[in-house]
């Protein structure tokens, strides 16, 4: 369960980091400003597009309600 704050926290730093250009585009939006959001905040971007995927790590437990992530086998 301590694994899965992991990609919420990303989320949410990403989004804090996006907040600007989300305004900016909710007002006006036009594909170059789109792009130029994108290309000004790829790790941000590429976090949300790979945010079902890490949760997905981290949140998932197996059939028999062991998790999955690397560090809890070994606690």
């Amino acid at each position: 369960m301590r694994g899965s704050i992991v990609p919420i926290l990303l989320a949410l730093l990403a989004l804090l980091d996006l907040r600007v250009e989300l305004q900016l585009l909710a007002d006006h939006f036009t594909l170059s400003s789109l792009a130029a959001a994108i290309r000004n905040h790829l790790l941000a971007t590429a976090v949300l597009f790979l945010l079902p995927s890490l949760l997905h790590h981290y949140c998932i437990t197996t059939a028999k309600g062991h998790s999955k992530n690397f560090i809890d086998n070994f606690n």
